[in-house]
């Protein structure tokens, strides 16, 4: 595999610096507050299962929830092709891609149910709240 190097614009840096890995406004913030809303409790953020940190652990319930960002997880609903910098842009979101495809399959291996959210559907709060409602009543635990 060869090595990309890929130079910003001071512009593109400050806003990729800009884009925080957790407490992302778009994603994990607003589900914590439509979990708050809707009274839905038992839940910590960045918990480590297995090797992963899930960001939102119902550990009493044995539940990972993982929300994502539409952009860098490479959203099918809402798929991104890069005009600019494909030779960075297409690997870097396959990488991306595969380490979801992992951290969603490690907590089955542990007993665990997982369960992945995309940004775009924190559009319909009921709708995420009402799924994380079931995955919790049929997962294991206590």
């Amino acid at each position: 595999m060869s090595h990309v190097t890929y130079e910003p614009s001071p512009q593109t840096r400050s806003r990729m610096k800009s884009i925080r890995s957790k407490g992302n406004e778009s994603t994990e913030i607003k589900l914590a507050r439509l979990l708050e809303e809707a009274d839905v409790q038992g839940w910590e953020s960045h918990v480590r299962v297995g090797g992963f940190f899930p960001d939102f652990v119902f550990s009493t319930r044995r539940l990972a929830v993982f929300v994502d960002g539409c952009f860098w997880h490479g959203c099918p609903t809402h798929p991104h092709e890069s005009r600019r910098n494909r030779d960075y842009w297409i690997p870097k979101l396959a990488k991306n891609k595969a380490r979801d495809e992992a951290a969603s399959s490690m907590p089955a291996k542990i007993g665990w149910e997982s369960l992945r959210i995309w940004e775009h559907e924190l559009a319909d709060g009921l709708g995420v709240i009402a799924r994380i409602r079931r995955a919790l009543a049929s997962s294991g635990g206590g």
